[in-house]
């Protein structure tokens, strides 16, 4: 039976929320979709907001805590998005809500322990109900995740047998630095202090792939100081190449991220700043601690209010993956990928760009279970594309 909308979105009134519908708003053509919240004002002005636009949104109301409702809206829909993070306190519910709904789900998840239990909990009952549920389909870490296995496969299309992938992650900035917003050091926290997470499971390797660098170190080419990535990237990748190794039987290429700073002083601001953050993580208190005052512990840069628009435009983000053979550190293929702001410009766009894509995907070649963006969108020009390329991908030989 037809449902009445192809898309609705979840968390549409959150800081993160806004800019998806936003997007959305913008480039959905004839979707028939809806934004999502709790609170019936907010909802509404989001869709006034938007209702000018030239794909303006129906407006849904309902508690993720109702699980009748929350039942209901999912069931309207062909996919869901899920911006209601942190994902370990409040994902599981809209999870549930969709495999019980027969709703596919994108959400922008960047907490590993997270992604794996839902995958230990959730993908065989997804799988029967004929539904897929894909995490991590933000910049953190759609990016790297498909990033990688394109240049992969790339490279071995001219004859390499890839041992190794390096990322090197690089931010611009303007005077006022990066900033983001309190709900991301909230995920931050749960997602440090979130102790049920399954086991990796086993990914082959082809001998000769390469180490992770001691740290720092600075890379020539790049010009930069360089330390191990503090993100949710390789834990994603990991993921991914545990589902390609099962289903294929081969080994996998080793992955490598980093970050790269500008001056080594920055990694020393960094490395204490993730310092007190783990440990603080450890304790309730030191959880609702920083929760509560996220400037202090972050050194201004988590605010309850978030980024200026005047921060956003002046941040960009470069991504650049190098692929490399047993016995060689040079590599032998080159992807970047370039784009504006991460988490709140580029985010929309990737989960905008991959859920249009995905409501165009024959229901056959749709990937069902629990999966990352890797194992359910290798078939979908989301880097190339990014609607209308604000983000961009090339191959640099």
């Amino acid at each position: 039976m037809p449902r009445p909308l192809d898309l609705i979105v979840f968390g549409a009134t959150g800081f993160t929320g806004r800019r998806v519908a936003a997007e959305l708003a913008r480039v959905g053509g004839d979707l028939r979709w809806a934004v999502c919240g709790r609170q019936a004002s907010a909802v509404q002005a989001l869709t006034e907001a938007l209702s000018q636009q030239p794909c303006p949104p129906r407006s849904v109301v309902v508690d993720l805590h109702d699980e009748a409702g929350l039942g209901d809206a999912c069931a309207q829909a062909r996919l869901a998005l899920s911006c209601v993070g942190p994902f370990a306190r409040l994902g599981e519910p809209v999870v549930r809500a969709c495999v019980q709904a027969g709703t596919d789900l994108m959400d922008i998840a960047g907490e590993p322990a997270y992604m794996r239990r839902i995958l230990t909990d959730w993908d065989a009952p997804a799988r029967q109900a004929g539904v897929s549920v894909i995490h991590a389909c933000g910049f953190d870490a759609m990016v790297a995740d498909l990033g990688w296995l394109r240049l992969t496969r790339a490279a071995e299309a001219r004859g390499h047998e890839i041992t190794t992938v390096t990322s090197f992650l690089e931010l611009q900035s303007g005077p006022q630095g990066v900033r983001f917003h309190a709900t991301t050091l909230d995920a931050l926290v749960l997602g440090l202090a979130e102790k049920t997470a399954p086991p990796p499971g086993p990914v082959p390797r082809r001998p000769g792939n390469l180490a992770l660098r001691k740290m720092p170190f600075r890379d020539p080419t790049l010009g930069r100081w360089c330390t191990m990535l503090p993100s949710a990237d390789p834990a994603v990748v990991r993921i991914s190449q545990e589902r390609l190794a099962a289903t294929t039987g081969q080994p996998q290429p080793r992955y490598l991220g980093y970050f790269a700073f500008e001056r080594p002083g920055n990694i020393a601001a960094s490395a204490v700043a993730g310092g007190a953050l783990l440990g603080l993580s450890k304790a309730r208190w030191g959880r609702q601690l920083m929760v509560r005052h996220p400037a202090w512990f972050t050194l201004g840069h988590a605010t309850d209010a978030g980024p200026t628009e005047d921060q956003l435009a002046r941040t960009r983000f470069r991504m650049t993956l190098r692929a490399h053979v047993r016995g060689r550190e040079e590599p032998v293929a080159t992807h970047r990928i370039e784009g504006p702001e991460p988490g709140y410009v580029s985010t929309p766009i990737l989960l905008a760009s991959a859920a249009l894509g995905w409501l165009e995907t024959p229901d056959g070649d749709r990937a069902r279970g629990v999966h990352t963006p890797a194992t359910a969108l290798p078939h979908l020009p989301i880097l190339a594309e990014a609607r209308d390329h604000r983000c961009s991908l090339s191959h640099l030989e």
